[in-house]
């Protein structure tokens, strides 16, 4: 259940986010993961997120990380809208 919370994160990685240098890293570290492991899917679509979670421990550690940061910030803006 867990894994499968974390590849949801990996929606994230076509939107634009304002993170920290370490982050964007992660999301070129990410970039070249999946050009090593996914080229032949459309990037965004539900065969890539399923690509990559295959692929989940082939990945480099920076994409890795950049995967948990992004969960992380989607479930803090998903649970400030849902106090509203």
């Amino acid at each position: 259940m867990k894994a499968v919370k974390v590849f949801a994160a990996l929606a994230v990685l076509a939107s634009p986010l304002m993170l920290s240098a370490t982050a964007d890293a992660g999301r070129f570290a990410c970039r070249g993961d999946f050009k090593k492991y996914c080229s032949a899917v459309e990037p965004g679509t539900g065969e890539a997120i399923e690509c990559m979670r295959k692929h989940f421990d082939e990945l480099s550690d920076g994409c890795k990380e950049y995967i948990k940061e992004a969960k992380a910030e989607k479930d803090a803006k998903e649970a400030a809208t849902h106090q509203q």
